[in-house]
């Protein structure tokens, strides 16, 4: 978070623990966009928050695998969702 921190143009508004804490967040600070882990623990905040039209998500990983992010982020399964 300390490169997003100090980038032009980018404000970071908050930071949360798990995925119900990022979705409590997220409906409070409306934030344009979530940078968000793909192994962030709690509720599917990404499906939640891209769902319900509180904003977009940008999910973030370290695996070398795909299966997560797909597993995570099934873009049939969300409306005006898409992958990259």
């Amino acid at each position: 978070m300390r490169v997003l921190t100090g980038a032009d143009g980018v404000e970071v508004v908050g930071e949360a623990g798990d995925g119900a804490e990022a979705v409590r967040m997220a409906r409070i600070l409306k934030p344009d966009v979530v940078l968000m882990d793909v192994r962030m623990a709690g509720v599917d905040a990404s499906r939640v928050l891209v769902r319900d039209g509180i904003c977009g998500v940008l999910v973030l990983t370290t695996f070398d695998a795909d299966v997560y992010v797909h597993g995570t982020w099934a873009t049939d399964r969300v409306p005006g969702s898409r992958s990259c």
